[in-house]
């Protein structure tokens, strides 16, 4: 209890401070967009990243339950992971990379000005980064790293990547939101295309169980892996992928004899037909 009321304490201190800020900033003349913006550049400049810096420790990681004792301290995991106290540790903090910074900005600008956010996650390119909804429009809010100096329209970040970080740009081959899961690609100006993959084996009957990892192929891509799961009871896997690029499909099944059935398919830059393929899985010794 001592440990929760220290965290609600500085928690407290740290919303006092960024919402007079807040405040300032619409007495200003500024709408509520841009000053929530404007918490977040202030924050920004006081967050010290870990990025590229492998000495540089990560204290807020420390609380997950693979890495501490916390699942056996109940009030406490409950505080941290039901009641928002993982949000509010890792504002304290201010510390970490793109992820940790995206959590603080999230819940900080949503409880300050009451602004709805959410958190997305790239696939292809090994980055994390905020966004947060005004007049019915989303904004990328992504201070850490692509939209530097102002918030960028959701629908408009394609083309403003494009522009503005064309290496991100080409490797982007998904935009995850990290709660919900749902893939807001087209929804940021990106062309999108769901595939759908049908697993068989060498008798042609359709298998489940089947994990799935799917590839970017970009030599420059900092994160490659950018879907993976399992086939489910007709032998199908889907996913949502970006269509300018390749990619590389891995197929695995392992049996109770040791047997084990691989596949792998390269998938081309796809038209705008539905997409569907078909993959035979072979045995290996």
């Amino acid at each position: 209890m001592a440990i929760i009321a220290e965290i609600e304490s500085e928690y407290k201190t740290i919303k006092e401070d960024y919402s007079s800020l807040f405040d300032n900033e619409i007495k200003n003349g500024k709408d509520p967009l841009n000053s929530a913006w404007g918490v977040t550049d202030t924050y920004f400049q006081n967050f010290e990243t870990a990025w590229r810096k492998p000495d540089s420790p990560i204290p807020a990681r420390t609380i997950y339950p693979e890495n501490s004792v916390l699942k056996f301290h109940f009030i406490l995991y409950h505080y941290l992971f039901n009641m928002n106290g993982k949000e509010k540790v890792f504002t304290i903090f201010k510390t970490g990379n793109c992820s940790e910074f995206a959590v603080s900005i999230s819940y900080l600008i949503n409880d300050i000005t009451g602004l709805k956010t959410r958190i997305i996650t790239m696939e292809g390119v090994d980055h994390t980064y905020p966004e947060t909804e005004y007049n019915n429009q989303w904004y990328v809010f992504d201070r850490i790293l692509t939209t530097v100096k102002y918030p960028v329209l959701s629908e408009n970040y394609s083309s403003y990547l494009s522009g503005n970080k064309p290496v991100i740009y080409g490797n982007i081959a998904n935009l995850i939101d990290s709660v919900t899961k749902k893939s807001y690609l087209k929804e940021h100006g990106f062309n999108s295309k769901e595939i759908l993959l049908v697993l068989y084996d060498d008798s042609g009957k359709n298998t489940d169980s089947v994990y799935i990892e799917v590839y970017l192929l970009n030599e420059s891509s900092s994160d490659p892996l950018i879907a993976q799961g399992v086939t489910d009871v007709n032998g199908t896997f889907s996913t949502i992928i970006r269509k300018e690029n390749k990619y590389l499909i891995r197929a695995e099944k392992s049996e109770k004899s040791g047997i084990k059935k691989t596949a792998l398919l390269i998938v081309p830059v796809l038209d705008d037909n539905f997409q569907k393929f078909e993959i035979e899985l072979k045995k290996y010794e």
